[in-house]
């Protein structure tokens, strides 16, 4: 799917950010966090080093898709990517529930989809290509409120990558699946944040989607 000297932005918020705490250029740890987006650049780098991939960690903690647009041309069409990975939503369906008295946070499924088909147009505008990648909650009780907005915005996105006709990654299913066989707090201490055996799992997909793609 990639080819030699490809820029690959992931943007996103503290799932792709992962306790990143430096801009590109500091020491792999600081510049690319501790978490899939790291693994990702670690796997290209020992097994595909002909590449060249240049892996960009543009994930902020606590952003939703309105901080996305905010910091889009600084953070992403500035360096001229060829691949655009977005997984953005949680924040937005979390806010409304844990900051319920605040108005700005509160944002309808419209708004949502809004959002997300700007980032997607601008992108796509600049001559980048877009992977879209779900949000997800690791809770199997689908009747939480959390969870189903969650699932709300999931079938947003995945009707916006049909589309546009662009890869789409549903993270929720996967780790649905994973969660038949392994306890959520394996994975995350609260369901959201994922420590390294989540964050292992989660780069394990996203490398099975982009190889099947290249078949």
């Amino acid at each position: 799917m990639f080819k030699k000297n490809d820029t690959i932005v992931f943007y996103g918020d503290s799932i792709t950010s992962s306790s990143k705490t430096n801009p590109e250029g500091s020491l792999t740890w600081d510049g690319l966090g501790s978490g899939y987006v790291n693994m990702i650049n670690s796997y290209y780098l020992l097994y595909k080093p002909e590449l060249n991939l240049r892996i960009i960690n543009q994930g902020i903690s606590g952003n939703r898709t309105e901080d996305l647009i905010k910091r889009l041309d600084s953070d992403v069409l500035s360096y001229n990517p060829n691949y655009v990975f977005i997984m953005i939503g949680v924040n937005d369906a979390w806010r409304m529930f844990d900051c319920p008295q605040i108005p700005e946070f509160k944002i309808s499924n419209e708004k949502y989809r809004n959002n997300l088909l700007y980032l997607v147009k601008k992108i796509i505008a600049s001559g980048s290509k877009v992977v879209l990648m779900s949000p997800f909650y690791l809770e199997t009780n689908l009747s939480n409120p959390l969870r189903n907005k969650i699932d709300q915005y999931v079938a947003i996105m995945e009707e916006i990558a049909a589309e546009y006709n662009l890869l789409f990654i549903n993270l929720q299913k996967s780790f649905d699946e994973l969660l038949e066989k392994v306890l959520v707090f394996s994975l995350s201490a609260d369901r959201v944040h994922l420590n390294m055996a989540g964050n292992m799992y989660l780069r394990d997909e996203i490398l099975r989607f982009l190889t099947a793609k290249n078949k």
